[in-house]
């Protein structure tokens, strides 16, 4: 019976999203189009449905479902602790435990991807990515836990309010889990089918970086990027960046940082790689029939294709084609909340960044010319002994200032417009110190420090500097009992308005409640493209 519920990639198509999951289905059927995929198999969604039935979860999860109340956020993450909680503890029966194991052994690797895929996830409509969980470098003793983590994952507060926002929550969803073959990558990088910033259909967007790919993912590193025409695959533009360090993985799992010295200086792909990349990705696109970005990976001189997802709501802004000569891409965030975002792009404006906001994805660009001058004031501010101590002392005081203002504020029944204006001023405020933190003005440095002892010195005092930024925003922003939730819970009772919708007006809208103007329909701008400069 348990052979039944896993599938190895050959035998599955992008038609078994029911069994497989978006991700499964995806990397199935380009498995069966040749396209190279590193080895793996599906644990299939029945496996799921079986295991909540045998432990009799299924009325249990219902129940908590049932009592969740999305304009309440404290209701989504008590149902989500709930029914993660339950997974966890319950044991996956014998026959499904060695059908799982005997899989894994005939991939030949000791070191596996384990990755959620829900059934409405990486399709062209709705897009899932960054709701579910992936749990990388996972071995043997490992595998069956992170499995249920997978399982459990269909329930974070993120996926919960997804699910209620996309109108799912009625809908059988369930989870299917892709097991894979991890790929010990020389090189690696993401690329797009289609230009993401001009949107321009005629164009890929190769970016690629030396070692793991997750460095490229989380931002940590900035990558070459190469674009090339699609239709005689000529190379247009050729943007090499140093990169000092990489991401490896260890010998015995898990993942470090390496020097790379002088082939950090080098181009990661040479123009025939690039070519012979940029056709796989054509042929990605023509097998679906629409535009896709990737995540490849190149180990031992051999492209490897690790995941594949439809480009969601494209649309052509003449504001980008005009902007889009010379952009580097900074972060992106998926989840984020519209207020929060709209709230903190003040401190962006000052750098010519441009932002685009799509299907609840913030991407976030900077332009090279802007790149170069950051990079500098990151290596005059490092380089000062004075100078750093005074943006030290600066980031403290503010830290401590803001708190003390913010619970004043959210110890009152009611705010006033100026008292709120101030409020998403100090919020936005963090990102005028925490950028000095990020890539755009460190990378410079670091490649300094090895010949300057005070550049060294104040760089070794900088992680404990993002940490307690961290920290304050997580107070700030984060969670039912940020500070940011507890005064919009105030607003909420002031104009008689749920809070979830309130995370959804922009700071301009949110202030405009005072002259009494209320936004419809504010949740649409989650399905709408956005573009700030």
């Amino acid at each position: 019976m348990a052979k039944t519920l896993i599938k190895n990639f050959a035998q599955i198509s992008k038609t078994d999203t029911e069994i497989a999951g978006g991700k499964g289905a995806s990397l199935g059927e380009m498995t069966q189009a040749g396209i190279p995929v590193p080895g793996g198999f599906v644990i299939l969604l029945n496996a799921f449905d079986r295991f909540i039935k045998e432990t009799d979860l299924n009325v249990e999860i219902d129940a908590v479902l049932d009592e969740v109340n999305v304009k309440e956020v404290h209701t989504v993450e008590n149902a989500s602790e709930k029914i993660q909680a339950m997974i966890i503890s319950k044991e996956v029966s014998e026959d499904v435990k060695v059908e799982i194991l005997e899989n894994y052994k005939k991939l030949g690797s000791k070191f596996v991807a384990v990755r959620s895929s829900a059934t409405s996830e990486d399709s062209a409509s709705t897009t899932w990515a960054g709701q579910l969980d992936s749990f990388l470098n996972t071995t043997e003793e490992t595998l069956l836990e992170n499995v249920k983590k997978c399982w459990a994952s269909l329930f974070t507060p993120r996926a919960i309010f997804y699910r209620f926002e996309k109108g799912l929550n009625k809908d059988k969803i369930s989870v299917a889990v892709v097991v894979q073959k991890m790929v010990d990558s020389e090189e690696s990088g993401i690329a797009f089918s289609v230009h993401p910033i001009t949107q321009d259909e005629n164009q890929i967007i190769i970016e690629a970086g030396f070692g793991l790919g997750e460095a490229i993912v989380s931002g940590s590193i900035i990558p070459d990027s190469y674009v090339v025409d699609k239709q005689g695959f000529k190379i247009l533009d050729i943007n090499v960046n140093e990169q000092t360090k990489a991401l490896y993985k260890k010998g015995k799992g898990g993942n470090e940082w390496k020097e790379l010295g002088e082939k950090g200086k080098k181009q990661v792909l040479i123009e025939k790689e690039i070519i012979e990349l940029s056709k796989l990705i054509v042929k990605i696109e023509n097998n679906y029939g629409f535009p896709v970005d990737i995540e490849w990976a190149k180990e031992k001189g051999k492209f490897y294709i690790v995941q594949s997802r439809p480009i969601t709501a494209l649309t052509v802004k003449q504001e980008i084609q005009e902007k889009s000569t010379d952009y580097v891409r900074m972060f992106e965030s998926t989840g984020m909340p519209f207020l929060i975002n709209s709230i903190t792009l003040e401190y962006y404006k000052p750098l010519k960044a441009m932002a685009i906001f799509r299907d609840n994805l913030w991407t976030t660009f900077l332009p090279r010319s802007t790149q170069k001058e950051t990079l500098q004031e990151g290596i005059q501010l490092f380089g000062s002994k004075a100078l750093f101590e005074e943006y030290s002392k600066e980031f403290k005081d503010y830290k401590n200032n803001s708190s003390k203002y913010f619970q004043q504020i959210t110890s009152k029944q009611k705010i006033t417009k100026s008292e709120l204006e101030k409020f998403f001023d100090l919020i936005a405020l963090l990102w005028l110190y925490y950028r000095k933190t990020e890539f755009f003005y460190v990378d410079e440095a670091y490649k300094k420090s090895k010949e300057n002892k005070i550049i060294l010195d104040n760089l070794k005092h900088l992680e404990e500097i993002k940490n307690y930024g961290r920290e304050h925003l997580n107070s700030m922003i984060f969670g039912s009992s940020s500070f940011l939730a507890k005064a919009l819970g105030i607003l909420s009772k002031n104009f008689n308005l749920s809070v979830n919708d309130l995370f959804f007006y922009s700071k301009e809208e949110a202030l405009d409640l005072y002259e009494g103007k209320i936004v419809e329909k504010t949740r649409s701008k989650i399905e709408k493209s956005h573009t700030f400069f």
